[in-house]
């Protein structure tokens, strides 16, 4: 077809006058019914009019007429990215990209698709594809940017994001973003200076949720609230951001001690949150089935294959319910000359892949061979050092609080290993996972009701204690109240459970080194400040809202022994 055509409806769209744009397309249909980029445009107008079913529709019968047009896939699987459907967006984009190697906009939107649905790795190869082939390209490299945020390097991010305002000033993405790694990094100072210099024409709700964002961190809690309140008022938010101004309006009513205020925050951005396209890839019930399999196959495997010589290498595994201390326990343990500490890599996640492959019908407990064994360990080590760790240091410690479930599999292949488990009253560990703003994926997706977090909570208790009825863990429990009201006599005890010294200096070291550590999870706003103990028994605040669950919770005060200390409510006469 004539591209003189093609490009007068592209230039009607451009200038917004839609309606002249579809009688026009209506009218070069009627003489070529079959022609793939029509098709392509017809698509692309009803994708601005939000009528996604026929967008779709449009689309495919682009890809029908010319089944090697490669705009066709690219919008396609945009709109199947807007309808929430991410699998056909990647699949989609994906053919886009196969079909257009050099279209830089199929590569962003495959990474979009692939970081929605959890892809990190992939996705930010998709992003710098489409930076090497367009270096302009603000969506893809603030995309990339996301992706090291949220991967902990911080350093690279913003790198990024300082080049994209250099090179696109009016980038409102950017800016933000910018803000949110420094504040992530505690440079609140500059986080704030980021969000006064936007010039007021970007100025958008999402700035001031940003602004409100630091006055919560510096303690301006009615600051924080303010802002929330006036942008809550006069703007329709999307799901997202609006769960992010809930998250803050109700911490910030927590802090200023207006708890059920804070409740029925905390309960409007969790039903905000799981009501996004990203929380929507994940299923809750995913993770309650992996449980239960894992305990069924725990059940059933020869209970001998623990009992091989304890020897080779032994890392340490720092797990626990979220919100029960890991990142602080971590954050110390990081000022020994002799640990080397890993936030929450996904360097155990691999071993658990590896160890699956080893057998398809044992896939949790397979038998292992020592050639075998020794090769997970190897693979294991070598991942942890490339994410890392420091070779010069005798002992890893890696923090990933949901191994708790794996941790029978993870002392298959260590038989040597050791466990820290973190503790915090159940009530308490329960409660501050719910309110919390988690990155999703399916064990998180449990946490957007409190009856679901006391539930995931009761299961993977269940599982833990099965494993250390059978004598196959070697555990140490660290109380959280205890570690915050005597940190040094915590930390000895720790240390010796590792075979290591403890000195006070030690603490000096970590805070040095806290500049350094990438804090990966909600805890990274607390990890910042000293040792203290505004979190301990604070649960005692909402005990009216768990009273509903306290069925699931309160044989676990009893188990872990909360139930003997005198200064809990449930303490034993």
């Amino acid at each position: 077809m004539p591209a003189d055509q093609i490009d007068h409806l592209v230039d009607l769209l451009q200038q917004g006058r839609l309606g002249l744009a579809e009688a026009t397309l209506r009218t070069y249909l009627n003489a070529q019914p079959e022609s793939a980029p029509l098709h392509n445009i017809a698509g692309t107008i009803l994708l601005q009019k939000q009528d996604l079913r026929k967008a779709v529709l449009a689309f495919k019968r682009a890809i029908k007429c010319d089944p090697s047009f490669a705009p066709a896939y690219c919008n396609l699987g945009l709109a199947y990215s807007t309808s929430g459907d991410v699998d056909k967006a990647i699949k989609y984009s994906r053919r886009a990209t196969e079909l257009a190697p050099d279209d830089s906009v199929s590569f962003n939107n495959l990474g979009n698709a692939l970081a929605t649905k959890g892809q990190r790795e992939a996705a930010a190869d998709a992003f710098t594809r489409a930076i090497k082939i367009n270096s302009g390209l603000s969506p893809a490299r603030n995309g990339l940017a996301l992706i090291y945020l949220r991967s902990g390097r911080f350093d690279a991010a913003l790198t990024l994001v300082t080049e994209t305002i250099r090179r696109d000033p009016q980038n409102i993405d950017a800016h933000l973003l910018k803000a949110s790694i420094l504040e992530t990094q505690n440079r609140l100072s500059e986080a704030e200076a980021v969000l006064e210099a936007i010039p007021q024409i970007l100025r958008s709700p999402r700035v001031q949720i940003a602004a409100a964002r630091i006055d919560y961190r510096q303690k301006r809690f009615s600051g924080a609230i303010n802002k929330l309140e006036a942008v809550k008022s006069r703007s329709s938010l999307a799901n997202l951001d609006g769960a992010e101004l809930h998250y803050l309006l109700g911490s910030s009513h927590e802090q200023s001690g207006d708890y059920a205020e804070a409740v029925e925050h905390y309960e409007i951005a969790n039903a905000m949150r799981a009501d996004t396209t990203e929380a929507r890839q994940y299923d809750k019930r995913r993770y309650l089935d992996l449980i239960k399999d894992l305990r069924r196959a725990f059940d059933n495997a020869d209970k001998s294959g623990w009992a091989c010589e304890r020897a080779g290498p032994a890392p340490v595994f720092l797990v626990g319910f979220p919100r029960s201390g890991n990142t602080l326990v971590n954050k110390v343990l990081s000022g020994h000359p002799e640990i080397t500490t890993l936030d929450e890599l996904p360097v155990s996640e691999r071993l658990l892949r590896a160890l699956a492959v080893a057998n398809a019908k044992a896939p949790y407990f397979p038998a292992l061979s020592s050639e075998r064994r020794a090769e997970l360990q190897e693979a294991y080590l070598e991942a942890c050092y490339a994410e890392g760790a420091d070779r010069t240091r005798r002992v890893i410690v890696d923090k990933m609080p949901f191994n708790i479930i794996h941790a029978a599999q993870l002392q298959w292949v260590f038989p040597n290993a050791k466990f820290l488990f973190c503790l915090r009253h159940p009530c308490d560990a329960v409660f501050s996972s719910f309110k919390q703003h988690f990155q999703p994926n399916d064990a998180v997706s449990n946490f957007h009701t409190l009856q679901d977090a006391a539930h995931l909570y009761d299961k993977m208790m269940s599982l833990w204690r099965a494993y250390t009825n059978a004598g196959v863990i070697a555990h140490h429990y660290v109380y959280y109240e205890d570690f915050v009201r005597s940190p040094s006599a915590s930390i000895s005890t720790i240390a010796s459970f590792l075979g290591l010294e403890w000195r006070e200096e030690f603490f000096h070291a970590m805070d040095r080194n806290i500049v350094n550590l990438n804090v990966l999870t909600p805890s990274y706003r607390q990890v910042f400040n000293p040792i203290d103990q505004n979190a301990v028994y604070h649960w005692r605040n909402f005990d009216k809202e768990l009273e509903p669950v306290m069925e699931k919770i309160t044989p676990w005060i009893e188990f872990f022994g909360y139930g003997e200390r005198p200064d809990d409510k449930y303490a034993k006469a």
